[in-house]
């Protein structure tokens, strides 16, 4: 299939003995490559190489009939797996596969919803140079359902027990719908030791900012 003679032509050796072992290993989960990978075919490329490197050394001199190039040299292997041929095969609606340029898929557009049942309030002040947000929820009646107050710019609303549940309804409401969404969120360092640059905007999810 390939030239099996290898000659150095610029070293003056002709002949020489050339091995190529290949072993492919796969590793295991404690990152040791133990078992062997042996369901490969292994195809030679094969290549014309330059003749005033690899032809057979003759003369130190540079003659004029020198072949300008060494025929069916073996420059590496293309290692490809096995081809395999799947006994049952399911049929899978191709536009399911289809994720590239031109494939268009459309969706209805929906306006943002926002809870009417909560209204969502919050005051800042500097009290001996202590800076507090206080958020303030309220159902549609008025009654106060949740006052949040948050120190030193550390937003600690965000792991109270009225708000960890809230949220903890809206993780398990997508999960239902099918998005593989976490089940519990963990801010308790976030919550107690993060010191954000600016308090930030209290608002309802969906909701826009207010504007000055």
């Amino acid at each position: 299939i390939w030239n099996g003679t290898v000659n150095i032509k610029p070293m003056k050796l002709n002949g020489v003995t050339s091995k190529l072992n290949i072993t492919l290993l796969k590793a295991d989960n404690d990152g040791n490559y133990t078992s062997y990978i042996t369901a490969l075919t292994l195809t030679p490329n094969v290549l014309a190489s330059a003749g005033a490197l690899w032809s057979e050394h003759t003369s130190d001199k540079v003659q004029l009939n020198d072949p300008q190039f060494q025929k069916s040299c073996l420059t590496g292997f293309n290692i490809t797996p096995l081809p395999r041929i799947p006994s049952i095969v399911n049929g899978v609606k191709l536009i399911l596969l289809l994720y590239q340029q031109a494939n268009k898929y459309y969706f209805n557009y929906q306006a943002l919803a926002v809870d009417p049942n909560y209204t969502v309030s919050s005051v800042e002040t500097d009290n001996n140079d202590v800076d507090t947000l206080t958020i303030t929820v309220k159902d549609k009646k008025g009654t106060t359902l949740a006052t949040l107050p948050n120190t030193g710019y550390v937003l600690s609303a965000l792991i109270d027990p009225w708000v960890s549940k809230k949220r903890s309804d809206i993780l398990a409401n997508l999960n239902s719908l099918g998005f593989a969404t976490s089940t519990e969120v963990v801010l308790k360092n976030f919550a107690t030791q993060t010191i954000l640059t600016d308090w930030p905007e209290a608002m309802l999810l969906a909701d826009s900012l207010a504007t000055s």
